[in-house]
């Protein structure tokens, strides 16, 4: 179970790296940092999954 919970962190901080990375090319760090667009909501939310899912792997454990 803890290694399902892994996978999804990983895969929801990838998308949150590539989401960042994304938005750091096509707009700079300002843009990339703007919360009112819907590609920084779903990179934030893609992160916050992230800790939760590695807060899960780590109880798991």
């Amino acid at each position: 179970m803890a290694f399902i919970f892994l996978i999804i962190s990983m895969l929801a901080l990838g998308a949150a790296f590539a989401t960042f990375f994304y938005m750091m090319l096509n707009n700079g760090l300002k843009g990339a940092l703007d919360l009112s667009k819907r590609p920084v909501g779903f990179m934030a939310g893609a992160f916050l999954f992230y800790i939760a899912a590695f807060v899960l792997f780590i109880i798991a454990q």
